[in-house]
């Protein structure tokens, strides 16, 4: 894609608008049954990913050359990860490493529903050493987590240094009233979002206590994993319709000029607002003196390409392009491209 990394590819669980509503949620990419079987105090059981049923027939992993980061200083401005030209790169103690793979966690549990945060200290426990067992080097959210994620997180990359697990966080939009709306620039929709961006970067640093709401998980959040923070990756799959709607009702929109990204001359009404979002983010990671990668989540019905053998029109009526969205000198960890995909979704695809 242009002048960004283009292989940044996440698989989400399901897609949130267009024809194929899913009512199931993935919990984890590689495993949709991660249960805790009954044996805990076992002193043969050397680690928690053991206590998963199945663990036991998977061979060690061989120990390889560590990932512990190595960040690297730039405009005083600390990066354990960065955009390189065409490459997403990762700084570890055994050098660049710019194949990272990795594996998507939602944040409940089979038998619940989405909103439903169900996930235990003991089975992020549990399922970071299981990832790391089979070779995942890279855990990406969608949302804030609560705090046992960060906690369970920081402890067992503190006691496996050379074999961490990093994350790349996302921060999804807060509910769906822009597309009732029609309107990424409310000002009720913009607010929230600038409150969640706000949060994640609380939360990532250990600096968070808010309260439980209605689809918004609270607690207080007290570890800092910015250490192996490897990105960000915010907001949801847009609605093409309520995103043309956007375009249609804010055409006179300002071009970003921010601190840390702007927008392209040929950028969107959508796509100006995704920046002046990815400035907020920026900012307020930059206040703890650190830079990590952020993109906006995008997915094929919104991809910059033309489909013309999609049978749904609305699934081809929108373009957002990475390209149109830039980091300025002053974000020297820059940005890339990611997309959600799908084996089955949209019709073009399949």
């Amino acid at each position: 894609m242009g002048d960004f990394p283009s292989h940044v590819v996440s698989v989400p669980a399901r897609p949130r608008f267009g024809r194929a509503r899913a009512t199931a949620f993935t919990v984890l990419a590689f495993a949709l049954c991660l249960t805790l079987s009954g044996a805990t105090s076992s002193p043969a059981l050397r680690s928690p990913a053991l206590l998963i049923a199945g663990m036991r027939d998977i061979p060690s992993p061989p120990t390889g050359t560590p990932w512990r980061p190595a960040p690297i200083d730039a405009n005083g401005l600390n990066m354990v990860a960065s955009t390189d030209g065409q490459q997403f790169v990762l700084h570890t103690a055994a050098g660049p490493r710019t194949f990272l793979p990795g594996v998507d966690l939602g944040n409940t549990t089979p038998g619940h529903v989405p909103a439903d945060v169900s996930i235990s200290a003991a089975q992020y426990r549990a399922w970071f050493a299981a990832m790391t067992w089979l070779g995942i080097r890279v855990v990406r959210i969608y949302d804030i987590h609560p705090p046992a994620f960060y906690q369970q997180l920081a402890a067992y990359n503190q006691a496996n240094p050379d074999r961490p697990l990093y994350v790349m966080q996302g921060v999804s939009l807060v509910g769906d009233a822009y597309i009732k709306k029609g309107n990424l620039y409310d000002a009720q929709v913009t607010d929230a979002f600038r409150r969640e961006l706000k949060d994640a970067a609380q939360a990532v640093s250990g600096q968070l206590n808010r309260t439980t709401l209605p689809g918004r998980v609270g607690g207080e959040w007290t570890a800092d994993i910015t250490p192996w923070l490897a990105g960000w990756i915010i907001g949801s799959e847009l609605d093409p319709a309520a995103a043309t709607a956007t375009d249609r009702k804010n055409a006179d929109a300002k071009a970003v000029t921010g601190k840390y990204f702007r927008s392209a001359s040929d950028a969107t009404p959508t796509e100006r607002w995704l920046a002046n979002r990815m400035n907020d983010l920026a900012g307020y990671v930059a206040a703890e003196k650190v830079s990590q990668p952020i993109a906006f989540v995008n997915w094929a019905t919104t991809d910059p390409l033309r489909h013309p053998e999609e049978p749904l029109r609305q699934e081809d009526q929108l373009q957002l392009d990475a390209n149109h969205v830039r980091p300025t000198d002053e974000w020297p960890a820059g940005t890339f491209a990611s997309y959600h995909a799908y084996p089955y979704y949209p019709d073009f695809a399949v």
